[in-house]
């Protein structure tokens, strides 16, 4: 006959062979298996809070960093600060950029080959 207690930690269990038999000998892994699983679900718990806090942090920070730096862009000079404002982007038979620069009458294209 197989005797178990839970310890304290009710994840570990002291068990004590009285007979021993193929009964016990299962019941004893069954324990063991049962034991195993609660520990692998509680690790596997704590792995998916950890994933999910650091992808929070994650997105946080750059979520913040793009509230920083794109208020910081204007600071530049006036043809690099309106670049970005005065670009188009045409499809001919390949990806054009045609960007006006403020401070000539003429403009730019970049095209992707």
């Amino acid at each position: 006959m197989l005797v178990c207690q839970a310890s304290h930690a009710r994840l570990t269990w002291i068990c004590v062979f009285e007979e021993s038999d193929v009964l016990v000998a299962a019941a004893a892994v069954v324990v063991v298996v049962v034991v195993v699983v609660r520990c692998c679900v509680v690790v596997v718990l704590l792995v998916v809070v950890v994933l999910v806090v650091v992808l929070v942090v994650v997105v946080v920070v750059v979520v913040l960093l793009f509230i920083v730096l794109l208020p910081a862009s204007p600071k530049m000079t006036s043809p690099a600060r309106s670049w970005y404002q005065r670009c188009t982007i045409r499809v001919r038979p390949e990806v054009v950029l045609v960007c006006q620069v403020p401070s000539a009458s003429r403009s730019y294209s970049f095209s992707t080959l």
